[in-house]
């Protein structure tokens, strides 16, 4: 597990054009969908905090299912054992990322980034239970 404090929490692009609906589910393990708003194009977050709620001062283990995560995150975050569902990687996940973080540096897309952020400011949006809608 890594710290929160490993993520840039202020570096997010494209703030303005995310919305996101998440919960807990029955392992205490957040789940998040992160709609952008011009494309409509949805990632799926999963943080695993190692608290009961996830604080400031959490680590945290996590996962999207964006490319950006896959190509230049994924394989870091997994030696640190950060990465949750490591095993659904496959060969991209396994790989070093020579060209996206060459440094081999802790970090995580700005999806991930949004949620925890919404978590700890306490406006994320709870997912709803009508069929068809998030």
């Amino acid at each position: 597990m890594v710290p929160i404090s490993k993520f840039e929490l202020s570096d997010i692009k494209d703030l303005n054009e995310m919305e996101i609906r998440g919960t807990y589910n029955d392992k205490g393990i957040i789940v998040a969908v992160v709609v952008n708003k011009k494309s409509l194009k949805s990632y799926y977050v999963m943080i695993q905090p190692d608290t009961e709620k996830l604080t400031p001062t959490s680590n945290v283990r996590i996962k999207c299912s964006c490319q950006n995560f896959t190509f230049q995150w994924a394989a870091v975050l997994k030696k640190h054992d950060a990465l949750l569902e490591a095993q659904q990687m496959g060969i991209y996940g396994d790989q070093e990322p020579k060209i996206t973080n060459p440094q081999n540096l802790i970090g995580c897309c700005k999806h991930v980034k949004f949620v925890i952020t919404n978590i700890l400011k306490g406006t994320m949006n709870p997912i709803s239970n009508v069929k068809g809608q998030i």
